[in-house]
């Protein structure tokens, strides 16, 4: 899971620097503005830990493999709690 969490931070500082670069060219101030806010919140993104799943993204898989065993009785494998 940490490759995952380090490849988003990594596309999130490519990102960060792509919308930098834009805003360097930009000659408009309100859209240089927004590029560089954008490049910000890239940055802010990437330096965050990984995201922990929420406890409903959570129990609506627990709801999905309910529903599967449901559709496909004759599985051999056992329905997950939780």
């Amino acid at each position: 899971m940490a490759g995952v969490a380090g490849g988003r931070a990594a596309r999130y500082h490519e990102q960060a620097a792509h919308f930098q670069n834009l805003a360097q060219m930009e000659s408009e101030p309100q859209a240089r503005e927004q590029l560089l806010r954008l490049a910000g919140e890239y940055r802010e993104l990437a330096d965050r830990g990984p995201r922990r799943p929420s406890a409903e993204l959570l129990g609506g898989r627990a709801e999905n493999r309910k529903i599967r065993a449901a559709a496909f009785p004759m599985s051999d494998r056992p329905v997950r709690e939780g």
